[in-house]
């Protein structure tokens, strides 16, 4: 509830605890929108309502200590789009969420905080963990759950994102493409940073060190010193090459002055024989 409040820059009141969550500082949210599946009672677009709801359906929940009332995807946005164009590819990426596995979706697109990255435009995607229907939320969408075999389905949320941002790119005349695979897998073998989330980022913007943030910036550190060491090697490897090519040069300048060599001997060898047949043939006459 408390990151629903947060991504959006909302109020919103926890009902079973009391708790206030208030956002309503927060600055850089561009566009808030509930999506729901067609058929879907009416409180679902009143986000306090939504998440509260969410948070009643696990009451009677086996395992209502450890129960989980949604799930947050975050992505980053093409800077290349323009602003219509990135709601365009959100909604649809949301769309597809939506009626592939019957959640209902609450994203709310951030802009680049105003000490970072200019080109950090976000989404945040918070998906309910149940089935969302005409009669309230029913039952778990356990093909997101990566601990009940929900990888493939991840994957696949993955890929499709990069598909539908991928078309909006190349409708806009961009050429670059998103990539939804991972380092690894594309054969970069830089460390991954972790997420700072509001408290972290926050610390980071007021200029205190904030523990997620220190791992960031070891990461961004060992990922330079490997890369000097990769450029390291290669021009190792290249004066390497070098040296090869210098030698098989050398080589081949000195097999051609052997081959040379050995012609010239040989048309001496021929020269004196013929020398010697005349001699012989002068004596016998």
């Amino acid at each position: 509830m408390a990151a629903a409040a947060y991504c959006s820059a909302t109020r919103i009141l926890d009902r079973q605890t009391g708790q206030m969550h208030d956002f309503r500082r927060k600055k850089g949210v561009i566009h808030s929108e509930i999506i729901a599946p067609i058929g879907a009672p009416l409180w679902v677009y009143d986000r306090e309502e939504l998440w509260n709801q969410a948070e009643a359906a696990e009451n009677n929940s086996t395992r209502r200590a450890t129960a989980t009332t949604g799930r947050e995807f975050r992505l980053a946005l093409p800077f290349e789009l323009d602003a219509d164009d990135r709601l365009a590819a959100i909604r649809e990426f949301a769309d597809f969420i939506v009626h592939s596995y019957g959640v209902v979706v609450d994203f709310s697109i951030h802009a680049p905080d105003v000490h970072g990255d200019k080109r950090n435009f976000h989404v945040h995607l918070l998906t309910s963990d149940r089935v969302l229907t005409g009669a309230g939320f029913a039952k778990k969408a356990r093909e997101l759950n990566i601990a009940n075999g929900g990888r493939s389905a991840i994957q696949g949320i993955r890929e499709k994102w990069a598909e539908i941002a991928n078309r909006h790119l190349e409708a806009a005349g961009v050429k670059c493409r998103v990539d939804c695979r991972s380092n690894a897998a594309r054969g970069i073998d830089d460390l991954p940073s972790v997420h700072l989330g509001p408290m972290a980022s926050g610390m980071e913007r007021r200029g205190e060190a904030s523990e997620r943030g220190a791992v960031n910036r070891r990461i961004e550190h060992l990922n330079a010193l490997r890369q000097k060491n990769m450029e390291k090697s290669a021009t190792r490897d290249d004066s390497k090459m070098r040296e090869v090519l210098k030698e098989d040069r050398r080589e081949r300048l000195t097999s051609s002055e052997m081959l040379i060599k050995a012609k010239a001997q040989a048309e001496e060898r021929l020269r004196l024989r013929r020398e010697i047949g005349l001699m012989r043939d002068v004596r016998e006459r």
